[in-house]
């Protein structure tokens, strides 16, 4: 990332064009091509950092693009399992997650949801 002159990390503003920054929006495509993932599973198949990962998710999560679907027990512990909301369906298909994959996978996990 380029430094600016005072020596501090400087990012590109986001263009009119992107909804949401690049790894959010690495998040989204993911999570709109395969089934529902936990953090740490989305973490290992982007090849991102857990730290960086875990707040995008939190990003995703207060901008009401991404929900928890359910949180399955493994060892006696919860991990959640998140995947897009009816929102983040329309945003992940204009940040070009592949449409067919998408439209085939959201009546599995919103059965009941007539608007989708």
């Amino acid at each position: 990332m380029p430094k600016s002159q005072s020596g501090k990390k400087w990012a590109p503003p986001i263009t009119e064009y992107q909804f949401v920054p690049i790894l959010q929006k690495n998040i989204l495509c993911f999570l709109a091509e395969s089934k529902p993932h936990s953090r740490y599973s989305t973490m290992k198949a982007i090849k991102g950092h857990y730290k960086s990962v875990y707040n995008a998710f939190d990003a995703l999560l207060e901008k009401g693009i991404v929900t928890e679907i359910e949180s399955p027990n493994h060892l006696s512990k919860k991990y959640p399992v998140y995947w897009l909301t009816t929102a983040g369906i329309f945003i992940a298909l204009v940040e070009g997650a592949n449409q067919k994959m998408l439209l085939n996978r959201t009546p599995e996990i919103y059965p009941d949801d007539k608007r989708i």
